[in-house]
């Protein structure tokens, strides 16, 4: 009878564990997992201007072309974000088409600026670089986007 009750003891604790794993997927390794992403952007930001062996004034520029630009990537990202999220409260209910249409086209809108923020960003930085720099540069931005549409391939097909 005592062996019976310890099985059925450990039984219940692995259940009520698997249970609480199942509830909360991310749990375990959330924070692990936010570090090493965290840590991984930022080797991987200050590793590729090093790849372009940059002079300090070169590098003093870039930084002052990023800065400059801050600002106005998080208020419109924010802008987005926030005119997506109207957006999709907007389908869900029972809002009618044309108001519907409207946001949609705001966002889409929003999104354009804040494209064309980010290519200016782009071509203030490609100013700045040499030929070969450029190569680099132009290399580490196709790197770059291979890798987010390998992280995010389930979401895109």
């Amino acid at each position: 009878m005592f062996p019976r009750r310890i099985a059925a003891i450990a039984a219940t604790v692995v259940i009520l564990g698997g249970a609480i794993a199942i509830s909360r997927p991310g749990a375990l390794f959330s924070n692990q997992i936010a570090q090493v992403s965290r840590e991984s952007k930022e080797r991987s930001k200050g590793n590729w201007l090093k790849d372009l062996n940059l002079t300090p004034a070169q590098f003093q520029k870039i930084e002052a072309i990023r800065s400059r630009y801050k600002n106005d990537f998080t208020q419109q990202r924010q802008a987005v974000q926030q005119a997506q999220k109207e957006l999709r409260a907007m389908l869900a209910g029972d809002t009618p088409v044309d108001q519907i249409r409207q946001k949609y086209n705001e966002v889409r809108t929003l999104k354009q600026r804040f494209a064309d923020t980010r290519f200016n960003s782009l071509l203030e930085t490609r100013e700045v670089l040499n030929f070969e720099q450029r190569k680099k540069f132009v290399e580490h931005m196709r790197q770059k986007r291979e890798g987010f549409r390998e992280r995010f391939k389930d979401r895109i097909e």
